[in-house]
């Protein structure tokens, strides 16, 4: 019957005027420009609904409502206090350093690009999130803080100052959503949720309850670990833990959770203790690209954390500040670099560098993927691991900038060696012998690397242990690149696939019950498949059948 019965109210004061029978029966706006003050609009806001409802009383009627679901809506996600609030910025420096929907997302609000503007994305909508379940303060006090903190960021990008200390999880404070320090005592509703964590959870709801109120002897509880797996839901079938260790000691104090997690993480329950064997005459000699036109470069890549310190999600400022001093002194005693430690861009932590290195310099370490920048993802953020960023984090570099040490990323200590060779052998030998160099400088100080004889090395994801490494091949792959199976063919040689500046990346996955020899020698078996089918089809052979031979093997 459009457009009978709908019209406009305009009030006397600017920017109010109402809508009748659009969506809902009323719909209220009141908007400012300029120099904001929401507060006082909200008043405006309040005052005008509060003679609207008098009036309507004086008519014997009045607005719908339900004492469990609030203002009652034509539209379900406006239930509650049915308020939205829209607060519109131009930031383009925040829009360029962080990652702005996951930063609003942990105000609980939500952002729009502002359509149409001149700006091209300097101008953005900052929403109010849902409206069920809080009060109309709650709303506008999330708004008013989160613009607070983007302005000042705004502000101080535009002063050449760093930003982390007032970035949610960058700062003192663990990201906002489930308890770090303490767990509630209901578990939340995880039926949604699909980290290995989360799905153990679900699936035995008295193992929270048994061990909710647990602490390590070192003082840490089951939320610190958890709060990943609650915070994220991760997706189906996906393959993350959503679980983190703050020490050693949370994967026998917290076991019956970890043992599981382990288990789903690594297809199988440990029990055998973990064999090491870093013997470079016997990694495989043989040759896995003939033409030289495939492998671009091989990389070897070795985590640890130190024994007797607290692992990244627990670590105070002053421990990360230790760590960091112990790690950075074994390393040059060592002698297994020839180089320097360059501590992370604002960092205030390592004496001889007060700052830490150049911004220009840390620019290019990462377009080389020699250096490393602060956590963005949301379960990285609830891990903890950018708690006090950037101090107590930087790189070793070797001065050929073939090997980079990375200390305080997510574990204590994150080693890569590369090649920009066919030698995967090379590179692993390079490796070990550079850990070994650094274990015996430790060891004269007294410090050496946590290590269970079933779990092999001991890391904050329980993805990582066992021998703790990973082999990756750089490698092109054109023609499989066009075939759908690509992903399952390496998935059935235990092999992970990520697309990456233009190339493939190629590596192991699990580390755990299988020796350093092993690891390797699996990454150059798949390598040479891949290749082989890869000139194969450059040959105009078909592949199709040994592509189904290898898929089979997983049964995709």
């Amino acid at each position: 019957h459009w457009p009978t019965g709908r019209g406009v109210v305009l009030g006397e004061a600017d920017g109010l005027h109402l809508w009748c029978n659009e969506e809902d029966h009323l719909r209220l706006f009141a908007r400012q420009h300029g120099k904001l003050n929401l507060k006082s609009l909200w008043t405006k806001v309040q005052t005008s609904l509060s003679a609207i409802e008098k009036a309507a009383a004086s008519s014997k009627t009045g607005f719908e409502w339900s004492d469990r679901l609030g203002y009652v809506t034509t539209c379900p996600s406006r239930l509650g206090a049915a308020l939205r609030i829209v607060v519109t910025l131009k930031i383009p420096l925040v829009v360029g350093a962080v990652n702005l929907r996951d930063l609003c997302k942990s105000f609980d609000l939500q952002v729009h690009q502002e359509s149409g503007n001149a700006a091209h994305g300097d101008v953005w909508n900052i929403i109010s999130g849902d409206p069920l379940g809080v009060t109309e303060v709650d709303l506008i006090s999330h708004v008013m803080e989160g613009c607070r903190v983007l302005v000042q960021l705004e502000q101080r990008l535009e002063r050449g100052e760093p930003i982390f200390d007032v970035m949610p999880g960058l700062g003192a404070d663990p990201l906002p959503g489930f308890p770090a320090r303490h767990c509630p005592q209901h578990l939340p509703d995880l039926s949604n949720h699909h980290t290995f964590t989360a799905i153990e959870l679900r699936g035995n709801s008295e193992l929270y309850a048994k061990l909710r109120g647990v602490r390590t002897p070192g003082g840490t509880g089951l939320g610190l670990c958890i709060k990943p797996g609650m915070d994220v839901q991760g997706y189906p079938g996906t393959t993350a833990s959503g679980l983190v260790t703050g020490e050693a000691d949370c994967y026998s104090v917290f076991g019956e959770l970890f043992m599981p997690v382990v288990a789903a993480c690594h297809d199988f329950r440990p029990r055998a203790p973990q064999v090491h064997d870093c013997n470079e005459a016997k990694v495989s000699n043989r040759t896995v690209d003939d033409s030289g036109g495939c492998i671009q470069a091989f990389f070897v890549e070795v985590r640890r954390n130190l024994k007797d310190f607290k692992f990244a999600p627990k670590l105070s400022p002053e421990e990360r500040k230790t760590v960091e001093r112990v790690l950075s002194k074994a390393l040059t005693a060592s002698g297994a670099f020839e180089g320097d430690y360059l501590p992370l861009h604002g960092s205030q932590s390592f004496g001889s560098m007060p700052g830490g290195m150049a911004t220009a310099l840390q620019d290019e370490l990462l377009t080389k993927h020699l250096a490393f920048t602060e956590p963005r993802s949301p379960a990285a953020l609830s891990a903890g691991l950018g708690l006090d960023w950037p101090n107590g984090r930087g790189v070793y570099l070797s001065k050929s900038k073939d090997t980079a040490a990375w200390i305080n990323e997510e574990d204590h200590f994150r080693m890569r060696v590369f090649t920009a060779d066919t030698d995967l052998k090379k590179v692993f030998g390079k490796a070990f012998a550079k850990l070994a160099k650094i274990e015996e400088a430790l060891l004269k100080e007294g410090h050496s690397f946590a290590h269970d004889h079933i779990l092999g090395s001991l890391t904050v994801d329980p993805a990582n242990i066992g021998c703790a490494l990973r082999c990756c091949v750089v490698i092109s792959l054109p023609r499989l690149s066009t075939r759908l199976e690509l992903e399952g063919v390496c998935k059935a040689m235990h092999l992970s696939v990520q697309w990456k500046n233009g190339m493939w990346e190629i590596a192991t996955t699990s580390s755990l019950g299988a020796t350093e020899v092993d690891i390797a020698n699996e990454l150059l078996e798949g390598t040479a498949q891949l290749v082989s089918l890869e000139q194969a089809a450059a040959r105009g052979e078909s592949i199709d059948k040994l592509m189904r031979n290898l898929l089979e093997r997983t049964g995709h």
